[in-house]
């Protein structure tokens, strides 16, 4: 992580790739920066939001398959990455530094024409994500720290009735996941009662790899960098 030597490793946000060429521009912008490659015209794109994965796939059997591919093809994911730097691996946490301003960030004073701006900033701004990112962290802590006495407590009772005591009643951790669907719906409700056009996905749904929020289809890099 970012310390004071100026030859450390700096954090930044691993859920960025670069557009090198004019057909990957195409296929995940809609627009490439230049004809191609060899145009004067042509830049590279550091891209800092993804396809949106959490809607069933076409051919599902699911009768909303036009409709969630016109959802798919007018939203984008924006990742906020997993941080080890406070508990090492213990348990899921998640970045507090908003997309694009991470130690390791690239901005244009760097050279080379990429930025890790992201979109985000035209949907929430710090605070707001701060408080979301904030309180999904602290629920985390709360449901899957080891060394929470209820998760002893559990994990003892276990061992000593060979896995059964699962089976009688949702251990802990259990009951404390479900408080954190609970509160991402009750984050998405208020979120929409603000007229904030995004929505933030359960951690859950991503395997604990990102906390995924998302957005509209942000407009082209440089109308907001």
């Amino acid at each position: 992580m970012a310390s004071t030597h100026s030859n450390s490793v700096k954090f930044y946000n691993y859920h960025e790739y670069i557009l090198a060429t004019a057909q990957e521009q195409r296929e995940q912008l809609g627009y490439a920066t230049g004809h191609d490659e060899d145009d004067d015209s042509f830049s590279q794109v550091l891209l800092t939001h993804f396809e949106n994965p959490h809607l069933p796939a076409t051919g599902s059997g699911n009768g909303n398959n036009s409709n969630n591919d016109a959802t798919r093809a007018m939203t984008r994911i924006i990742r906020i990455p997993r941080e080890f730097s406070a508990n090492n691996d213990l348990y899921p946490q998640f970045s507090t530094f908003y997309p694009g301003t991470e130690p390791g960030a690239l901005t244009p004073a760097d050279g080379g024409g990429l930025t890790s701006t992201s979109p985000l900033w035209l949907y929430l701004n710090e605070a707001e994500l701060h408080e979301i990112v904030s309180s999904v962290n602290m629920r985390l802590e709360a449901a899957l720290s080891p060394y929470r006495w209820q998760n002893v407590v559990d994990h003892c009772l276990n061992l000593v009735c060979c896995w059964l005591f699962d089976r009688i009643r949702d251990p802990y951790v259990k009951h404390r996941l479900r408080e954190l669907e609970t509160a991402v719906a009750e984050m998405n409700i208020r979120l929409a009662a603000e007229g904030k056009p995004v929505r933030v996905i359960s951690p859950l749904r991503t395997g604990y790899l990102s906390l995924d929020i998302e957005i509209p289809r942000p407009p082209p890099v440089n109308e907001y960098t």
